[in-house]
């Protein structure tokens, strides 16, 4: 008998194998709507592609008509499953690369790490929450399970399309719908040419544990009339979640206040308070992510601590990731104090220097922390990143990057500028940058909000 996908799933759970891992790469940020326009700016391109009022790539197809669009002969459907359905659930990691729209107008695409993947079996039938990973639509999509004729080959699933995902109501009180439809793309100079494909199915692959996308066409979402919202992937892996969040011991002692100060550029230090528990020769570290219960782990060993790469957890104000500790390689290129080009590189571990006498920790110059989403490719937000690190016991100022001071030595000058770094002569209420000069010529600067 053939075995049950969540069969194999449960299997791996047990035995978790360490997975080759991609090459890292920046991702660029996710839009928070579907937004409207009339034209797609191709990013890289001369030509601009131009669309109806309310679309960014017109597909092959038949126009709207009212709820329901013709497409041939078929009706498209209009019942959405937002309900959880019934059956074995399962959450997993989840690997894509998509297309979306950004503020801009501009048409970008992004390889997608750590994605929260829900997925229900009943029997045949197996259901993807949010399967497309650029723009979550709060519903599932519905397929069935295939066995291979041959039993040493793969099944898979096939999720019959157009299937209806997603529902608001339009300016004119009538409901507007977005589509799940395969669709193929081609570059003609210089523009994007979007078509309704022959197959209207979305065929995962299940060899093992891991469900893989068949093909190269665009899972997309579209209008009624097959428009192209611009939204939608080329690629899907998903495979089991086995990793496992750190977390402090039972019996560990109690935490200690730390201050985590890091640069914000070459010479100004940002600081913020964190949670710090020492358990025998490791370290906790909570805090770094505001709103979140998360401890990374480190290790003392000799006058170094090592930080690994490491699991998390989720956040409830984030549903769509899961959030990963990891060691971040920057290789940044300046002109004067102004960063113009920088190479990532997300690392397994990374050792600061560690001071025994009062268990203060410091990273190098191109070394730095980041929370981030997924644990293969690096995703950048301005919150996520602690460059250059230092972790002092609260109270004692540390060594400094040429921006920390001595409360002893007599304050000769405050200055504020705000957070692009403009000098600011009188500030008003808002957040800046202030920065006290010392008569010993240390220098410290931190964020503070002025009411």
């Amino acid at each position: 008998m053939r075995k049950s996908f969540f069969t194999l799933i449960a299997a791996s759970l047990i035995l978790t194998a360490a997975r080759a891992q991609s090459p890292c790469g920046v991702v660029a940020g996710l839009p928070g709507a579907l937004r409207q326009a009339s034209t797609v700016k191709m990013q890289g391109c001369g030509s601009v592609i131009r669309t109806g009022k309310t679309a960014y790539g017109k597909t092959s197809g038949a126009p709207a008509d009212g709820r329901r669009a013709v497409r041939g002969s078929q009706k498209l459907p209009v019942d959405i499953i937002t309900d959880t359905p019934t059956g074995n659930q399962l959450e997993m990691y989840g690997l894509a690369h998509g297309y979306f729209i950004d503020q801009y107008n501009y048409l970008n695409e992004a390889s997608l790490d750590g994605c929260i993947v829900h997925v229900v079996e009943n029997g045949s039938e197996v259901y993807i929450k949010d399967p497309c990973s650029t723009l979550p639509t709060h519903s599932w999509l519905k397929g069935e399970r295939h066995a291979a004729a041959d039993p040493s080959l793969p099944d898979t699933v096939v999720f019959k399309l157009p299937q209806a995902m997603y529902k608001s109501e339009g300016k004119d009180g009538k409901d507007v719908y977005l589509y799940a439809q395969m669709l193929k793309t081609t570059y003609n100079d210089n523009s994007l040419s979007v078509n309704l494909s022959d197959r209207q199915e979305l065929r995962l692959v299940c060899s093992g544990d891991t469900l893989r996308k068949e093909g190269t066409d665009v899972f997309g979402l579209t209008s009624a009339d097959n428009t192209w919202t611009a939204y939608g992937d080329d690629s899907m892996t998903f495979f089991p979640q086995t990793d496992v969040p750190t977390a402090v011991p039972s019996g560990a002692p109690a935490g200690v206040k730390y201050t985590l100060r890091h640069k914000v550029t070459r010479t100004r230090l940002e600081e913020k308070t964190v949670r710090v528990v020492r358990n025998g020769s490791d370290f906790f570290i909570g805090d770094m992510l505001d709103g979140a219960d998360f401890w990374v782990k480190g290790t003392v060993s000799g006058n170094k601590i090592v930080f690994n790469k490491q699991y998390l957890g989720k956040t409830d104000a984030d549903v769509y990731y899961y959030k990963y500790f990891s060691p971040l390689k920057v290789d940044t290129v300046y002109q004067g104090d102004v960063a113009v080009n920088a190479t990532y590189t997300l690392r397994d571990n990374m050792k600061l220097d560690y001071n025994d006498a009062d268990a203060s920790f410091t990273a190098a110059y191109n070394m730095n922390m980041v929370i981030n989403n997924g644990k293969m490719l690096f995703f950048a937000t301005d919150d996520n990143i602690y460059q250059a690190p230092q972790f002092t016991p609260a109270g004692n100022q540390g060594s400094g990057i040429g921006a920390t001071a001595s409360d002893a030595a007599p304050v000769v000058n405050v200055s504020y500028s705000d957070l692009a770094g403009r000098r600011i002569a009188r500030p008003s209420a808002g957040i800046y940058l202030k920065t006290v000069r010392f008569s010993d010529g240390n220098v410290r600067t931190t964020k503070v909000v002025l009411k």
